[in-house]
């Protein structure tokens, strides 16, 4: 059977044309790689040299790029304590739906997990985008506003 005719992937990885198994999964990313993730999806546009600043002083980054291009990232910022804020996730939206932010989070959320000493608890927080919570449901996460804690709140500066 001719594979191209079928419309069929050419193996079991391979959904929309686009062969998972070309995906790269690492710790680079550069600012203008973010901005143009942030720009993707409908985020702010942010000056490159905040980004660069917001990277640089990230604990942890992780991106997924096909090739030279990039797909999607996440970035933990902690405290070093007990609060890690999972920040950031993003998937180019053509490439959303095919597991790509699921193993960014996996990665993300095992790295805080490996920062845990003896006797620790780290409290991961996030700010979902709307639509998106039962995502991080998925993951593990809870809803705010429940027993005695309120809803999640945020404030731009500018």
């Amino acid at each position: 059977m001719d594979l191209a005719a079928a419309k069929m992937p050419p193996c079991s990885c391979c959904t929309f044309g686009a062969c998972m198994s070309q995906l790269e999964y690492s710790a680079s990313l550069t600012a203008e790689e973010y901005c143009r993730l942030r720009a993707a999806v409908g985020w702010p546009e942010l000056p490159l040299e905040e980004a660069r600043e917001g990277l640089s002083h990230s604990a942890f980054v992780a991106a997924c790029h096909k090739g030279r291009d990039i797909i999607g990232a996440v970035r933990i910022v902690w405290d070093h304590g007990y609060i890690a804020y999972f920040s950031d996730l993003m998937v180019l939206p053509a490439w959303q739906r095919r597991g790509i932010g699921r193993e960014l989070a996996r990665r993300a959320l095992a790295w805080v997990g490996e920062q845990r000493r003896p006797g620790w608890k780290i409290k991961v927080v996030l700010i979902s985008t709307a639509g998106n919570e039962g995502f991080y449901k998925k993951l593990g996460f809870t809803e705010r506003p429940y027993d005695g804690m309120g809803a999640g709140m945020d404030l731009w500066l500018q």
